[in-house]
């Protein structure tokens, strides 16, 4: 049996000096596919070791239309599965050599279209073992490019936020499954997130930008519309933006700009408007 070719597809928004060490743990892989939506190219792309390449979109075109631009470039060069990374995310070495050997067998089912990592730690009390999940994030996927591209990428107009739940929605509409592999972990950040305490709890909030406020606002009731089999049921939706309202009030800087950006971001999907936003 032929062993599967597989490329790492990372895209980059202003990278930090932190985030291009994350570049060397994907040294071994035949590929690595950079794709940078920033305003200004990468001066560093030069240097890089021949088994990487560089794409400088010219500015922030969006997730979507950057994660299709290296699936596109993957597809083409013959490659058959896409391991995609935001620049701040990264596996230990012994971690990405087991997702992507564990990975063999998985896709074996060839209606597996995205083995997903976990992101945190594991340890011994961990859950194990491969099960079905109705949706996960981008990063640390192992996608198969032949289901990207039967069901037309990764939706653009979106620009980013849910572009990932919208893609494994999609996926599973035309018959693909979404699995999460519990034996595999990686390192992830989601926002820059504060805690506080309410009645004795202690609740996590993201810490989003207002810009991103936005986007989650707009696009989760575009998400809602579109794919209503797969959506929360509406209670559950509304506690969850009751929290995430409350964790900017009470945890979070810059509180008005991000109600604001929300209110904004209603407007704009009873609007049916698309696209990038222009900002506050």
């Amino acid at each position: 049996m032929v062993k599967p070719k597989v490329a790492a597809i990372v895209v980059f928004f202003r990278p930090k000096p932190a985030d291009l060490i994350n570049l060397r743990k994907f040294a071994n892989l035949e590929k690595t596919l950079i794709v940078d939506n920033s305003e200004e190219e990468w001066e560093a792309s030069a240097e890089l070791p021949d088994n990487y390449s560089y794409r400088w979109l010219g500015g922030n075109l969006g997730i979507g239309h950057a994660l299709n631009v290296g699936c596109s470039e993957a597809f083409e060069a013959g490659y058959d599965f896409a391991l995609t990374m935001d620049q701040d995310s990264s596996f230990d070495s012994d971690s990405l050599a087991h997702h992507l050997s564990s990975a063999e067998s998985i896709f074996r089912d060839d209606c597996v279209a995205i083995i997903a990592a976990n992101y945190g730690y594991l340890n011994s009390t961990s859950p194990t073992g491969v099960i079905e999940r109705a949706s996960v994030i981008t990063s640390g996927n192992l996608l198969r490019l032949t289901a990207w591209k039967k069901v037309g990428g990764f939706r653009e107009d979106y620009f980013i936020d849910q572009v990932d739940h919208e893609f494994c929605y999609k996926l599973r509409h035309n018959g693909y499954k979404v699995v999460l592999n519990r034996d595999v972990a990686f390192h992830h950040e989601v926002g820059e997130p504060v805690s506080f305490k309410i009645l004795g709890w202690r609740i996590v909030s993201s810490n989003h930008s207002a810009e991103r406020r936005y986007y989650q606002m707009r696009n989760s009731l575009f998400l809602r519309e579109d794919y209503p089999q797969y959506a929360k049921k509406t209670r559950l939706y509304l506690f969850d933006l009751i929290v995430t309202m409350l964790g900017i009030l009470i945890a979070e800087p810059a509180r008005f700009s991000k109600f604001f950006a929300i209110f904004v971001g209603f407007r704009h999907y009873r609007k049916r408007k698309h696209g990038k936003w222009a900002g506050l």
